[in-house]
């Protein structure tokens, strides 16, 4: 319930909210969409394409999938781009 008021608040002031975790979030995707943020973001340990499926039933954006530790290590532009490519690979759409 405090994070449904935080983002509510965010939302009459105008703003969007993204409520963003690390690690495998997978059991709590529908949890966390349960809270009304306008998105979500995960890392590299969910299923984007599983976790969108959730996240569409309650109209709220989802996001993320990044490979967070391997990016900011490498920084390099294909490290960076490949979550992106593994998700249109797999039938994704943004």
């Amino acid at each position: 319930e405090p994070y449904t008021e935080l983002f509510a608040y965010i939302r009459e002031k105008g703003a969007f909210s993204s409520f963003f975790v690390c690690g495998d979030a997978t059991r709590n995707i529908e949890a966390m969409c349960e809270t009304n943020p306008d998105s979500i973001s995960v890392d590299e340990n969910v299923n984007l394409l599983a976790a969108k499926e959730i996240s569409d039933r309650y109209n709220v954006v989802i996001g993320g999938n990044a490979f967070l530790t391997e990016s900011v290590e490498s920084d390099t532009k294909v490290s960076i781009k490949k979550p992106e490519m593994t998700f249109r690979v797999k039938g994704g759409r943004f």
